[in-house]
């Protein structure tokens, strides 16, 4: 690849793009190459030449993934409006962490205790 690898190339575009699944396709197997690029959240890593019914079955998993990430994503929108975790106004990892706390207690049947 002119001017930088595949994996320089993933990182901003999976930060841009949050619900995609990216599938490496390289000429050169090499472990540490195939190793790192899953661990920065490649879907899938096929090395050329590679069989078409292989490549097909990695972009049908590939998208019924990004189909259940993006419908994850719309449906915890939508709890938080229910909710009303949406009302918080931040995106510190602080605030993040309200929001999550808020939709796992929001469902349970129980009391918080006054202590003022």
């Amino acid at each position: 690849m002119a001017g930088g690898s595949g994996l320089e190339c993933s990182g901003p575009f999976r930060r841009a793009i949050r619900q995609t699944s990216v599938i490496f396709l390289t000429a050169v197997w090499n472990v540490e190459l195939a190793v790192e690029s899953m661990r920065q959240g490649a879907f899938d890593f096929l090395t050329k030449p590679y069989a078409p019914d292989v490549m097909l079955a990695t972009i049908r998993r590939a998208c019924e993934r990004t189909a259940l990430l993006r419908e994850n994503a719309i449906l915890r929108t939508t709890v938080r409006k229910l909710e009303g975790a949406d009302e918080i106004i931040g995106e510190s990892d602080g605030i993040r962490a309200v929001r999550e706390m808020i939709l796992r207690v929001a469902g349970a049947n129980s009391t918080v205790p006054d202590n003022g």
